[in-house]
C-alpha cells in the first residue's frame, strides 16, 4: 500500500478534491518503515453503492482524474509523487496466469496472440494520464448533491498511476 500512502501524503488527494472530484481527505499517513504496516487515516465517505444517473457522474469523475493529471503532469505524479509508474491493475505484466490458460485457437487464440503487441502499444501511447487503477463498483459510492444529482466518492488508490486511458 506504498503507493496508496503517497496518493494520500504526496497532495494527490487534495488536488482532486480542488479540481472537483471527491475523494477521502486524508487525515494521518504512516510509510511502511522497518517492517511496520502502512497507516492511512482518512475522512469517511458517507454514501450508497448506487445511485440513479450514476454512471454518467462516475465517467466525469474519471474525466477529472484524466485531465488533472494529463500529461508530463501523469510523469510528475509518478516520479517524485510516489503513484505507480505504470498505473492500473489491468495490464497484462499483472496477468500472466490467464494469458498462459487462454485457448490457442479461434478468436481467443488470436486474442491471445495480439494481447503483448496490445500491451506494448497502450504503454507506449503519447496520450498517457493516471488512472484510478481499480475503477469498479466496490471502489464508489454515491451521494446526493443538493440538487439531486448523483456524487461519485471514490476510494482505493492503491493502483493508481501512469497509464494510457483507453
Amino acid at each position: 500500500y506504498d503507493h496508496e500512502a503517497a496518493f494520500y501524503s504526496k497532495g494527490h488527494a487534495r488536488r482532486l478534491i480542488a479540481a472537483g472530484a471527491k475523494v477521502p481527505f486524508p487525515l494521518h499517513v504512516e510509510p511502511a518503515s522497518r517492517g511496520a504496516n502502512v497507516t492511512i487515516v482518512m475522512t469517511h465517505l458517507d454514501g450508497r453503492p448506487t445511485h440513479a444517473g450514476g454512471d454518467e457522474a462516475f465517467v466525469k469523475w474519471l474525466a477529472i482524474l484524466h485531465a488533472t493529471y494529463w500529461g508530463e503532469r501523469a510523469d510528475a505524479a509518478c516520479g517524485e509523487g510516489g503513484l505507480q509508474p505504470q498505473g492500473t491493475y489491468w495490464h497484462l505484466d499483472t496477468r500472466p496466469e490467464e494469458h498462459a490458460r487462454m485457448g490457442k485457437s479461434g478468436w481467443l487464440g488470436r486474442l491471445k496472440l495480439a494481447a503483448r503487441a496490445f500491451d506494448l502499444r497502450l504503454k507506449a501511447e503519447a496520450m498517457q494520464t493516471c488512472c484510478h487503477g481499480d475503477a469498479k463498483g466496490a471502489n464508489i459510492l454515491y451521494a446526493t448533491r443538493d440538487d439531486g444529482t448523483a456524487e461519485p466518492l471514490v476510494h482505493d488508490f492503491q493502483y493508481c498511476g501512469k497509464a494510457c486511458a483507453a
